[in-house]
């Protein structure tokens, strides 16, 4: 877990903070775009995919306790919610920004047959 502050969040993914409780000392680390995984604490991003909408998971996530919900649909049922305009951008930002932070050695493996064996024995040889 990386922490980030909740303004530095807001801020990363261009997002408006709709609700009345927003507290700029809180961090968050961890984000799921599954209700499926999401643990206590999680901030849920409502990714709308080819067969879901994640917007239709919010109430969900709360009750799973997600602390906050990232999402493109304006909801003023929550006080937890960060508005923003596309969720998969605002996803792609945060991970831009998180890769920046660690600045990690990152291993690209294309091709159309094999990734998995060798994505599997490149993480054994580099462990």
């Amino acid at each position: 877990m990386i922490p980030i502050s909740t303004r530095q969040l807001i801020s990363t993914i261009n997002g408006k903070f709709t609700g009345k409780k927003f507290d700029n000392t809180d961090f968050v680390g961890n984000f799921s775009i599954d209700t499926r995984t999401l643990k206590n604490n999680d901030i849920f991003i409502a990714i709308i995919g080819e067969r879901f909408d994640g917007n239709d998971f919010i109430e969900e996530a709360f009750n799973k306790g997600a602390s906050y919900v990232i999402s493109s649909r304006p909801n003023i049922n929550n006080e937890k919610i960060i508005e923003v305009e596309n969720t998969n951008i605002a996803l792609q930002n945060i991970s831009s920004f998180l890769i920046k932070k660690i600045n990690p050695k990152i291993i690209a493996i294309t091709g159309s047959n094999g990734k998995t064996t060798t994505k599997e024995l490149a993480s054994i040889i580099l462990r």
